[in-house]
């Protein structure tokens, strides 16, 4: 289901992936939520990533609400999440900045690049592009603010590499 996920988000225009992707929220939601206890952190983040190409969809939005409270149930073990599944999971939550789940993650991962900030070599361009774009949707959270220094401390580095 990932993986069709993934593909479906490729073409959020196409209404036929869309509709696919509806599907498959809807088995997603029929099912006991705690399977998310199974699925990789990769897996959460693609999910999250392709779910948030139709941010406007009540039941993506319902999903991507119940993969916020996941990431929420795993925030001691947020250092086992890759920069690229931090990126993808802050990238796509930023799609609904207004809903409190989604902000609270948001905000643990925030945390976490700030924690990471003398490691933030592991992360893309891309990927602190990403995070860039999405912290900026809670501005006013210190948490947010910390991340967002630690990264253009990075890009400062990065230049200076260079």
């Amino acid at each position: 289901m990932v993986n069709l996920v993934n593909g479906f988000s490729k073409w959020p225009e196409d209404q036929a992936c869309r509709k696919a992707t509806v599907e498959l929220a809807h088995v997603v939601l029929r099912s006991d939520v705690a399977q998310f206890s199974d699925y990789t952190q990769q897996a959460l983040a693609t999910l999250v990533n392709g779910f948030s190409k139709w941010p406007e969809v009540a039941t993506l939005y319902q999903v991507a609400v119940e993969l916020a409270r996941e990431v929420l149930r795993r925030a001691d073990r947020l250092a086992d999440f890759t920069p690229q599944d931090i990126a993808n999971l802050v990238n796509g939550f930023s799609k609904w900045p207004e809903e409190a789940t989604i902000g609270q993650a948001a905000l643990a991962l925030a945390g976490e690049v700030y924690h990471r900030a003398a490691r933030l070599s592991g992360f893309t361009e891309q990927g602190l592009e990403n995070l860039i774009t999405g912290f900026c949707k809670w501005s006013r959270e210190p948490a947010c603010r910390q991340a967002t220094v630690a990264i253009a401390t990075e890009v400062v580095r990065r230049a200076h590499r260079n």
